[in-house]
């Protein structure tokens, strides 16, 4: 597990060269995607919780014929089933299809840091403490369609609708889940206030409170492929957490920055507002914590937007102090400390993290 921290360390080690040589936030940016793939490309097929289902379907695609890759789609998706023919053709080691995943998990990430991010040593900092890096360990289809989502906020900002819907069929069809999505279009010509926060939050919070009698979550249960994935129950404490943390940093992004508000925050600030009301149901229904990941990545890029906001130098100085600290402190607690539930790892399932050439 002491990996994950020299990883972490690996982060300021590369902030601090790349600030003494004075390299461009790109080439910064683009050194951490390509030791992330490094990362995740080489490691064992142990080291996340989900790959035990993809590594055979991968050698499935892998072995059949385009013509019977078009023909038969199964629930993986015919996109996620081509990426995995691409991979078992350049090599049919499980390797190969690590690599290549990972590369399109996270080589969107690292544009949307580029484009957005005015610190993008901290946004990868968060990227990483906040486990959306170990999370691509685990949830690969799921990590990619995260990544489509991430590209396509251009199109959003810019309200090129036909390249948005063309994005949003591509995500989809690699992970279901993704359909709320289609929503943001929409909402982002929405003006953001306090009042609108609290009354999207306040009814989502209601509706989901009396959610087992809501016909619409079966309808979640056939599109995320089984309902044995739908665990319920008031004992999901940590779900109530992240919504509560969620709702209320929508309200301190919005008081801070709308005196500076831009496109891009209005956007990001709508994302956050989304993942919100999407928890609320994640607090019975456990699997939509991963639909509202979809849209609170973007606290990625809100922390140093706000940061760099704040007008004071010694109030933004001490934020800076604070935010480094308090996400070190969520990063040691809930990403790195073993659950026995899950047999001593955490519940991605990415403890310890060995390498293919450890037998």
């Amino acid at each position: 597990m002491y990996f994950y921290y020299i990883v972490l360390s690996f982060v300021f080690w590369v902030y601090l060269y790349t600030y003494s040589a004075h390299l461009k936030n790109a080439k910064s940016t683009y050194i951490f995607v390509l030791f992330f793939i490094l990362v995740s490309g080489i490691r064992a097929p142990s080291v996340g919780g989900d790959l035990n289902h993809y590594l055979p379907s991968y050698e499935s695609f892998g072995k059949q014929s385009w013509e019977d890759l078009f023909t038969f789609r199964t629930k993986y998706g015919y996109v996620f089933a081509i990426l995995c023919k691409i991979a078992y053709t350049i090599d049919s080691s499980r390797q190969s299809f690590l690599f290549v995943t990972s590369i399109f998990s996270l080589i969107f990430v690292a544009d949307f840091i580029k484009k957005y991010s005015p610190i993008p040593w901290l946004s990868i900092y968060i990227y990483v403490t906040m486990a959306f890096y170990t999370n691509t360990f685990n949830s690969v289809r799921s990590s990619i369609a995260l990544g489509v989502g991430l590209y396509m906020m251009k199109y959003i900002i810019n309200r090129n609708f036909i390249k948005f819907f063309i994005c949003y069929v591509i995500a989809l069809e690699i992970h279901q889940t993704f359909f709320p999505f289609i929503l943001l279009y929409p909402l982002f010509a929405k003006q953001i206030s306090v009042r609108y926060i609290l009354i999207c939050i306040s009814i989502s919070f209601l509706i989901s409170q009396a959610s087992t009698y809501v016909s619409f979550i079966s309808v979640l249960a056939f599109v995320y492929d089984s309902g044995s994935y739908l665990d319920t129950g008031d004992s999901y404490t940590g779900g109530y957490s992240l919504f509560f943390l969620l709702s209320a940093m929508s309200l301190g992004f919005y008081i801070i920055n709308r005196r500076k508000m831009t496109k891009e925050l209005q956007l990001f600030i709508h994302c956050l507002i989304m993942a919100s009301c999407i928890q609320a149901f994640a607090t019975y229904y456990t699997v939509l914590t991963r639909v509202s990941m979809f849209f609170y990545i973007t606290l990625i890029v809100l922390f140093p937007i706000t940061l760099l906001n704040i007008g004071h130098a010694r109030l933004r100085k001490l934020g800076y102090t604070i935010t480094v600290i308090l996400f070190f402190v969520y990063f040691q607690k809930f990403v790195m400390t073993p659950l026995s539930d899950y047999g001593d790892s955490n519940s991605q399932r990415t403890l310890p993290y060995k390498t293919y050439f450890v037998k």
